[in-house]
């Protein structure tokens, strides 16, 4: 006899140590405990490598090869995303260094000119700089 976290109690009323459901070892796209979290977390230090171009159809390719399991290209595009968020940081924090960086650049370099234009809408439309060598 168990008891469950919510206080349901149950008991095993009988058990057949020989099992007679067909496992394959291939799931299909209804295994839901194949999360995009966890696929992002698999495929967060292969997308930091700018060498190397991961593609949806990749990470498709490779979880069925590896580890027998189909995908959906919703749940892949969401773990790439996901990967890239582990991997590089917030899009929208990267943005707010932008200033910063060009800053920088601009005291380590005098001849340096940085240019950002943004829109009140949509974030920023262009960042331009022209790195002024001594």
């Amino acid at each position: 006899m168990g008891k469950l976290k919510n206080g349901v109690y149950w008991h095993v009323k009988f058990f057949v140590k020989e099992h007679r459901c067909c496992d394959s070892g291939n799931y299909n796209i209804d295994f839901k405990r194949v999360s995009s979290y966890v696929i992002g977390e698999l495929f967060a230090r292969k997308v930091i490598d700018p060498k190397h171009i991961i593609r949806p159809k990749d990470i498709v390719f490779e979880m069925k090869d590896l580890h027998g399991i189909t995908l959906s290209y919703n749940k892949v595009y969401r773990s790439k995303d996901r990967a890239l968020h582990k991997a590089c940081g917030d899009p929208s924090e990267s943005f707010k260094m932008l200033s910063i960086f060009f800053y920088m650049l601009e005291q380590s370099n005098p001849r340096t000119t940085t240019k950002i234009e943004t829109d009140s809408q949509t974030g920023l439309l262009m960042d331009s700089w022209h790195l002024g060598l001594m």
